[in-house]
């Protein structure tokens, strides 16, 4: 589930950036305009990246600290 959630959340990154970079082509007569909306979608398109990469982070450091199942060796109610 984890997974297919930063999955989405990495589309939705590029999706922004590229209409983004699209709508500031299309706005060439206010170049002011044009130049905000080109940085808009690189920094929103970073911030998702980041935002993926910090959640791919997490899940890695949730797997790899997980308690393993109780042994029996060390439970003092089985002897």
């Amino acid at each position: 589930m984890e997974e297919r959630a930063i999955g989405v959340l990495k589309v939705c990154a590029w999706l922004n950036l590229l209409v983004c970079i699209a709508a500031a082509i299309t706005n060439l007569p206010g170049i002011v305009t044009g130049v905000i909306l080109a940085l808009a979608g690189v920094g929103g398109s970073a911030f998702l990246l980041v935002v993926c990469s910090m959640a791919e982070n997490l899940i890695e450091i949730r797997k790899n600290t997980a308690q393993p199942a109780k042994s029996r060796l060390f439970d003092r109610e089985a002897s």
